[in-house]
């Protein structure tokens, strides 16, 4: 989860949803707009999204309540202000700073206030905090520390490599950068909550390459390798770690890990060790017979937000399959076919819109035509195996 607050020293999670959910929020956002009038159109100051890399926090004094630190999910900055989303109910009028992060690095310090809160759905709102003072958006995005990220990986020094990642990070503003790094070589990617659910799941599906945090809770990484050497699995495993000492490596490599990576460490090092373990993808963009690719794929900020939807499918295809089992859940089986269908074509996906459409058609007849049903989620599996296999 990418958004929590902090009270008192201690961390909370604030916005219950996945990572997955977050991101299709912000992409119907900004597909159906917004109900409130853009400031840029009075103040000249166009919206910018902000890098997956980049973290964004708001203390806020609440009116009869305590301070909090939020972070916070952003969905576009400009020069007066910034629009998010956050798990509950913030004041109009309530005096904040906005802080954005580059990692770890502190980028700007913003004070603002909150200038709307609008319920979206479930426990979601987008808030609006207008800044006290203008500020330049493109000078933030574009600081020293972003620049000089951003020019490691410009040109053709960054190669586009295939293969599926499976990775485990409690450290969520590590693993997000990683996830930046890993969509932008083009690499499909899945995450795990612990050591327990790596070795689950690197045993029961097919990956190229795991990549786990050393200091895993609560069973650290050394435990993980070892489960998996111990189980015949020989998939290549990198090991990062926060100033992993040289002791440490030895030992964990000697258990069988692959590789090792001390944090921090610069990009041109993961890139070299991704290539060893990886095929390097010579294609400027994965397109093959068989493969499904989105209609957006041409839009390399997008990418991330694709490859993860395209990993939601297999879960999305598995639990209508569960609903259309259980009769007496039919009703939960065409929401579920109707919102598949919806958020495929969000997603640049229309054979998988239509397939869910006549999926939706069908579960609506009496009697239930279950042969077709059956032949209709063969194909929805067969497009999703596609998608799967054009991202990488």
């Amino acid at each position: 989860m990418s958004d929590a607050f902090i009270q008192n020293g201690m961390t909370v999670n604030g916005l219950r949803i996945s990572d997955g959910e977050q991101h299709r929020i912000l992409s119907e956002l900004d597909t159906l707009g917004t109900d409130f009038p853009p400031t840029e159109d009075r103040r000249g100051s166009s919206r910018q999204s902000l890098p997956p890399h980049l973290v964004v926090k708001v203390l806020i004094q609440q009116p009869g309540g305590g301070v909090h630190k939020f972070r916070v999910r952003a969905r576009n900055l400009n020069n007066t202000g910034i629009s998010l989303l956050h798990g509950g109910f913030m004041h109009i009028g309530s005096q904040c700073t906005v802080e954005v992060f580059d990692g770890s690095m502190p980028l700007v310090k913003i004070p603002g206030h909150v200038i709307r809160c609008r319920y979206l759905r479930q426990i979601v709102h987008e808030i609006g905090v207008g800044f006290d003072q203008p500020i330049d958006a493109a000078a933030v995005l574009n600081s020293e520390a972003t620049q000089a990220d951003a020019s490691e990986t410009r040109g053709p020094a960054l190669p586009r490599l295939r293969g599926r990642v499976l990775h485990v990070d409690p450290i969520e503003a590590d693993r997000r950068y990683l996830d930046y790094r890993l969509a932008q070589v083009g690499l499909n990617f899945r995450h795990a909550e612990n050591a327990l659910q790596t070795i689950e799941l690197a045993n029961t599906q097919s990956f190229d390459l795991v990549l786990a945090e050393y200091r895993l809770k609560p069973d650290p990484a050394p435990f993980l390798v070892k489960r998996l050497r111990t189980a015949g699995n020989q998939v290549p495993i990198i090991i990062l770690g926060h100033s992993l000492s040289k002791t440490a490596a030895q030992e964990i490599t000697a258990d069988g890990a692959s590789a090792c990576l001390s944090k921090p460490f610069k990009l041109p090092d993961l890139i070299k060790l991704l290539e060893h373990y990886l095929p390097v993808d010579d294609a400027s963009h994965p397109d093959t017979a068989d493969a499904l690719l989105s209609e957006h794929w041409p839009e390399e900020a997008f990418r991330p937000l694709i490859i993860e939807y395209v990993n939601d499918l297999t879960s999305t295809l598995e639990y209508l399959s569960r609903t259309l089992m259980a009769r007496a859940t039919e009703a939960d089986a065409l929401s579920s076919a109707q919102q598949l269908a919806a958020t495929a074509g969000l997603y640049g996906y229309p054979k998988i819109t239509e397939a869910a459409n006549e999926l939706s058609t069908m579960l609506r007849l009496d009697p239930l035509p279950t042969d077709m049903i059956f032949e209709q989620m063969l194909n929805l599996q067969k497009l999703a195996e596609a998608a799967q296999q054009a991202i990488g």
